[in-house]
């Protein structure tokens, strides 16, 4: 099994990258070899968000653009977490009652592939039949650095 490529974010602003072959969203911990070769033991209670990425940098500047719309992606979402940094994407396995949850990013573009949202950090969720329209670009400041 090849491992994943992730950036965790961390409820405290802190953050680590590296890989993982052992993240299961029913678990409570899981293992990541950081980019330095440690490995650690992730706690799901510390996370704010699990990012799967194609590259390990990202492009703070980047827009993302809201045009496209992906066939079978399941429903829109905006996730609002408590920090304030927003997010929209597609969900397709939504549940209130689960620990967390998995969104595809809008923006194809995006160096995000998916990723995994940890309820704990979300202050609020918003549902639309249609990608947001009143912001065609939302600057983001996911994977700066």
């Amino acid at each position: 099994m090849r491992p994943d490529k992730v950036v965790v974010r961390f409820l405290n602003g802190t953050t680590l990258k590296g890989q993982t072959n052992n993240f299961y969203p029913e678990k409570a911990t899981f293992h990541l070899v950081t980019l330095d070769g440690l490995i650690k033991k992730i706690d799901l209670e510390e996370v704010k968000a699990i990012f799967f990425v194609h590259y390990y940098e990202g492009d703070g500047s980047r827009m993302d653009h809201y045009n496209d719309v992906i066939a079978g992606s399941g429903r829109i979402i905006k996730v609002t977490f408590i920090d304030g940094e927003r997010i929209i994407g597609f969900v397709q396995d939504y549940s209130p009652e689960s620990n967390g949850f998995f969104i595809v990013p809008a923006d194809p573009e995006n160096n995000n592939k998916r990723v995994f949202i940890l309820r704990s950090s979300v202050a609020g969720i918003e549902f639309r039949e249609a990608l947001f329209d009143e912001k065609q670009f939302i600057k983001r400041d996911i994977l700066k650095g």
